[in-house]
């Protein structure tokens, strides 16, 4: 097999719950070596599900495991000096630092990057943050609610389907999970690769400051300006008007399906594979403009039509028709979709505690240098004397001493 992309690289995290933890794994998964500190309790994503059996465990937290994949671990207490000080130890020849803690803390425990760059001037620390390093919502808290909300994200994101009724009334939504951290590391990963390639240049490392919010609100992007454009805010009209007028999402017997139909040409295709229906040549539906103003009434007549049927075999028809289709598809969907087995997005390994497990694999492929999964996520503290007496040299009279005091 061909060397990684990352090898050489040595990466410390000390970050928890979802994005520090997600933009070291794609560090790792392509061959860095990472090292994560976690507190002796653990990292607190041990306890998000879904576990084997639906019986918490946190050595079993499917979570954690997809996202601590390649690193080894260590325990470190940082409210401690002595923990501290082996962190600063990790950090003298690392060349980037991965954290997600508020800014005061940082602070607090004088792991701010100014600190840090006197350690080590090569070093690239990111850190990835609910709204950044700076401005009057820098110590704020945040959920993936409020990422969404702030962000501007779930102002793009009604429910409730096709109908001016129904549409006005249900609020924004934020997306299930937690798909603004997994953003945000993204951008972040790209912000690291991007500082460690100006240090190659200059011999020197830089702050990488990532806002979750910032991640959301660039996710609109030419949306998020519009008040520039267009003074006064069009709330929901506009999220009517915008809607196709032969397309959306429809009902099926085993779920739903969602269609595209917004040009002449797919809705003719559309209106053949459903059998020339005599209300689809009604004056009503004749034009595009005449569909859009009767985008209610349309959607009820094609929902009518796909709502018995089932939505894979659905979908082939009216794509094999020439219309844009696909079956809207859920977790067990996706598992067993014959394009995501062939393309291996879902890859398995063992894991010493979970058992053979299965989740998402390379992110991107690269041809020379493959993604791979070096080990399983590590148990807690499972590579302390590894880490700490072999890369350290600490001696184990000193790791027991370290761990009777809670340090480690």
């Amino acid at each position: 097999m061909s060397g990684t992309a990352l090898d050489g690289l040595r990466v410390v995290e000390w970050g928890s719950w979802v994005s520090a933890p997600y933009l070291a794994k794609l560090l790792a998964d392509f061959g860095a070596d990472v090292v994560k500190a976690e507190p002796p309790a653990g990292d607190p994503a041990r306890r998000l599900g879904p576990f084997p059996g639906d019986v918490p465990h946190p050595e079993r937290s499917g979570m954690y495991l997809f996202l601590n994949t390649s690193k080894r671990g260590v325990t470190l207490d940082l409210g401690s000096a002595s923990g501290r000080s082996l962190l600063l130890q990790l950090l003298r020849d690392a060349d980037v630092f991965v954290e997600n803690n508020p800014p005061a803390l940082m602070e607090e425990l004088g792991l701010t990057y100014a600190t840090l760059h006197e350690l080590n001037p090569r070093l690239v620390m990111t850190s990835i943050t609910a709204f950044g390093q700076t401005g009057p919502y820098r110590d704020y808290k945040t959920t993936p609610l409020v990422s969404y909300a702030v962000g501007g994200v779930a102002y793009e994101t009604p429910v409730g389907g096709v109908g001016e009724e129904r549409l006005e009334s249900y609020p924004p939504v934020r997306g299930w999970g937690w798909q603004i951290a997994f953003l945000a590391a993204f951008n972040a990963a790209w912000g690291t690769l991007a500082a460690l390639r100006q240090r190659a240049v200059t011999g020197r490392g830089q702050h990488v400051d990532v806002s979750e919010m910032e991640s959301g609100a660039a996710l609109l992007r030419p949306n998020v300006v519009e008040p520039d454009y267009v003074p006064q805010d069009p709330g929901w009209s506009k999220l009517r008007r915008s809607r196709p007028p032969a397309g959306g999402i429809y009902p099926t017997r085993d779920g739903h399906i969602s269609i595209g139909a917004a040009d002449e040409h797919q809705w003719r295709r559309l209106v053949a594979v459903m059998g020339d229906p005599e209300w689809a040549q009604s004056e009503l539906f004749a034009t595009l403009t005449a569909r859009q103003e009767h985008a209610d009434a349309l959607h009820a007549l094609v929902s009518e039509w796909t709502r018995p049927q089932d939505k894979v075999d659905l979908a082939r028809r009216i794509q094999e028709g020439g219309t844009i289709a696909f079956p809207v598809f859920g977790p067990h969907d996706v598992l067993a979709d014959e394009q995501n087995r062939v393309r291996e997005v879902f890859v398995e390994h063992e894991h010493p505690d979970a058992g053979r497990v299965r989740m998402p694999g390379a992110p991107f492929r690269l041809s020379a240098t493959p993604w791979r999964i070096a080990r399983p996520a590590p148990r807690l503290g499972e590579h302390n004397e590894e880490i700490l007496c072999g890369r350290l040299g600490l001696t184990r009279e000193q790791l027991v001493r370290l761990r009777g005091a809670g340090a480690i």
